[in-house]
Order: C-alpha cells, then sequence, then structure tokens
C-alpha cells in the first residue's frame, strides 16, 4: 500500500490513467501493488479489487505454466521478455493479454 500511495503522491497515477494498457505492479509472487484505471474497462474490475490478490487467480489453466515461467525468468534472472495469455474477466469470460 505504501507503493501505491508513492505512485499516486508523485503524479504516475495520473499518467498511468491516460493509458489504454493496463500497468501493473506486483510484488515478486505476483501480488497485485498497483492496476491502472483502465482495468475497469478491460476487466470489469476497479483497481482496488485487484490490489491484494495474486495475478494467477485471474490467468486461464492452461495458460498458467508460461506465465509462471516468464515471471520466474524475471526475478530469478532480471530476463525480460513478452508473454501472450489469457486472464478472466469480471464476467468469467477470458480476453488475451500480452505482457512484457
Amino acid at each position: 500500500m505504501i507503493r501505491v500511495y508513492s505512485y499516486q503522491k508523485h503524479g504516475m497515477g495520473r499518467e498511468y490513467a491516460k493509458s489504454s494498457d493496463l500497468i501493473s505492479r506486483h510484488t515478486p509472487e505476483g501480488i497485485f501493488l498497483y492496476a491502472s484505471p483502465v482495468c475497469r474497462t478491460l476487466l470489469g474490475y476497479e483497481p482496488d479489487e485487484l490490489v491484494g490478490r495474486s495475478a494467477c487467480e485471474f490467468c486461464h489453466p492452461q495458460d498458467l505454466a508460461a506465465l509462471s515461467q516468464s515471471h520466474s525468468n524475471i526475478v530469478n534472472f532480471l530476463e525480460m521478455n513478452t508473454v501472450s495469455y489469457r486472464i478472466r474477466r469480471q464476467d468469467g469470460n477470458y480476453i488475451w493479454f500480452e505482457s512484457t
């Protein structure tokens, strides 16, 4: 919560609010620390509904292994890559996302 406040305090929240991309920050374990307001449009969730929850909760079961491997590469090897996966909207439908 302190990190979210810090981003908003320094105006980053306003910049993120202008983006049509979902911008999020996570703990090393994949817990949402911040989700930009566009998550309402893309996923049907309020930002506060995502904060504190694991990103894995929303990932399609068939895509979880690839997403977990990508996350592991980032955390363990500081290796940035792009991964495509399906994420569950609040209405239960899945949409394709791409993350870097």
